[in-house]
C-alpha cells in the first residue's frame, strides 16, 4: 500500500471518525500507534494526521521493548525446549528383521 492508498482508505474515512469520537468520549488526549510501515512514515500521512488532528505516537522503529508478542515468544521457545528435554527419547528401537 501507498501513502495516498492508506490516506485515502483508511486515514481519512476510517481511522480519523474513530479516533475523533474517542477523543470526544475519553476527554483526555489520546494518539494513534502505527508500525514503521512506509505508509505510516510518508510525509504525505504525516502532513494528513497533523491536518486531521490525529496525534501519533513517535516510536523507534522494530523496538522489542514496546512489542507485546515479544515475551510471550521467549516464554514459547522456553516451553518447547522443556517438553523437547522432557520427551526426549533415550534409546533407538530397532526393528528386528
Amino acid at each position: 500500500m501507498r501513502a495516498t492508498s492508506y490516506v485515502e482508505h483508511v486515514l481519512e474515512p476510517e481511522l480519523a471518525p474513530f479516533f475523533q469520537e474517542q477523543q470526544d468520549n475519553c476527554g483526555d488526549p489520546i494518539c494513534v500507534i502505527e508500525d514503521g510501515a512506509a505508509p505510516h512514515r510518508a510525509k504525505l500521512t504525516q502532513e494528513a494526521r497533523e491536518h486531521l488532528g490525529i496525534r501519533s505516537l513517535d516510536r523507534p522503529a522494530s523496538s522489542p521493548d514496546l512489542n507485546p508478542i515479544e515475551g510471550l515468544w521467549q516464554q514459547l521457545k522456553q516451553n518447547i525446549c522443556r517438553l523437547a528435554l522432557e520427551e526426549r527419547p533415550t534409546t533407538i528401537e530397532r526393528n528386528a528383521a
